[in-house]
């Protein structure tokens, strides 16, 4: 906010119009414009188009999921529930830049990251969990100005490295909630199911090299990922784990009730509900 306010004090004193937010009513948009973002806006910005659109999508750690992180004593829970840096944990460095003086040291470029996201395809059998890892992700702040050093200005034009693994599912994905960044997953569906998944095997899988042009990648059939499946009476779409209790679950349909699971070991291996209470 600090610096946009700088940057308008200076377009003022340089007789340069003040930037304005677009506002569709007041601005719409003429048959063939189109809306154009300013890369400066971005330190990194990467896009891709998916099979299918998603409605939900969260973010898988890859240090939480190995099957070692799922059991007592998981000391990163609750401590890090919430994304909070635990210096204790061996894995931040000093920044003076930031309110909270640590950083993650993976906090840096170029960067990986892995998702988990729900299609909303067509047909009910066509949709997919899928588990997505993007690596090689570099910085794109002013892409659109020359650089003097040609390392850099490679860098900023390299493509990241974005491969999948898709995950069969009966009915369009809700919502989706990844057990803060662990390979447990749920889901809620357009079946009026409160699906849980294992998806270790996919993340596994994504973080094997690329196969060359020459090597014929297998297909995964993912047929055991589904670790636990409730149906319900309506669909739902407010979903979410407890930073308190590890392996608990809470679940809000469309019938006005809220629906509680609880793992039924350690591990995490499979899942039982507790108890709904209506609203």
């Amino acid at each position: 906010m600090l610096k946009a306010n700088v940057e308008a004090a200076n377009a003022l004193e340089e007789g340069q119009p003040q930037p304005q937010i677009w506002d569709e009513k007041k601005e719409p948009l003429q048959e063939g414009e189109e809306l154009e973002y300013d890369g400066s806006a971005y330190v990194m910005l990467h896009r891709s188009k998916v099979e299918w659109p998603c409605l939900s999508i969260d973010f898988l750690v890859r240090e939480r999921c190995a099957q070692d992180t799922l059991t007592p004593p998981a000391s990163w829970f609750p401590a890090q529930a919430n994304g909070q840096l635990d210096p204790s944990a061996g894995n931040t460095v000093a920044d003076a830049s930031r309110s909270g003086g640590l950083r993650h040291k993976k906090d840096a470029f170029p960067m990986d990251v892995y998702l988990v996201a729900g299609s909303q395809a067509e047909k009910r059998s066509d949709n997919r969990l899928y588990v997505m890892k993007w690596s090689d992700m570099h910085r794109t702040t002013n892409e659109d100005e020359e650089c003097s050093d040609s390392e850099e200005e490679e860098e900023r034009h390299r493509e990241p490295i974005i491969r999948f693994e898709a995950i069969p599912n009966r009915g369009g994905i809700n919502r989706v909630r990844s057990m803060h960044g662990t390979p447990i997953v749920a889901a809620w569906t357009e079946e009026a199911e409160v699906a849980i998944f294992n998806v270790a095997q996919a993340i596994e899988e994504l973080d094997k090299p690329v196969p060359t042009a020459k090597q014929q990648k297998q297909k995964k059939s993912y047929g055991g990922c589904k670790i636990a499946s409730f149906k319900h009476k309506q669909e739902g779409y407010a979903l979410d784990w407890s930073c308190n209790t590890f392996g608990r679950l809470a679940a809000g349909s469309n019938d006005a009730a809220i629906y509680l699971y609880k793992s039924t070991d350690e591990s995490c291996s499979s899942f039982v509900k507790e108890f709904a209470v209506g609203l």
